[in-house]
């Protein structure tokens, strides 16, 4: 996660974005690569992509409130 950080911090978009691709790609039932990635994409303003994570990551953990939270949250938060 440090690399995902640095990234950020340098505006190195393109590089987190692979880096989310491989994670999630690595592990297709950890829904906490989904949300992670959900959260990139709110900082880059893709809400479509924001929407695809969160609800992938509902399907593997559908009773975490968490997950249920951050949907509501990052809707009102893309709506602005």
């Amino acid at each position: 996660m440090a690399v995902i950080t640095i990234c950020k911090k340098y505006n190195l978009v393109e590089e987190v974005e692979k880096i989310y691709k491989k994670e999630t790609k690595a592990d297709k039932n950890n829904y906490r690569n989904y949300t992670g990635r959900a959260y990139f994409y709110i900082d880059t303003g893709k809400k479509e992509k924001v929407l695809q994570d969160f609800k992938i990551a509902l399907k593997l953990c559908p009773k975490n409130k968490f997950i249920i939270g951050n949907i509501k949250t990052s809707i009102k938060k893309l709506s602005k």
